[in-house]
């Protein structure tokens, strides 16, 4: 189970202070998303882009939900948190 942290002013800044994680907020504003997609779209590598939508998650900044895909694996849309 992920452990939500509450955030400071400081705490926030310290996170969106990263030119990756801006980028990604700067996508889920458009729309949601998955993490392959995220990482096409922006040119990164998956395991960068996941490391930071967890990242964010567990600071409350975007939030998760399992989507059923027919024809393949279920996938975590990220969204940005209200």
């Amino acid at each position: 189970m992920r452990t939500k942290i509450k955030l400071d002013l400081d705490g926030l800044i310290k996170i969106l202070e990263n030119p990756i994680r801006r980028r990604v907020i700067e996508r889920l504003s458009q729309e949601p998303n998955y993490s392959l997609r995220l990482s096409k779209e922006l040119g990164l590598g998956q395991q960068l882009v996941t490391k930071h939508l967890n990242i964010m998650e567990n600071s409350g900044i975007v939030k998760t939900k399992i989507k059923s895909i027919p024809l393949g694996p279920r996938r975590r849309i990220f969204s940005l948190a209200k």
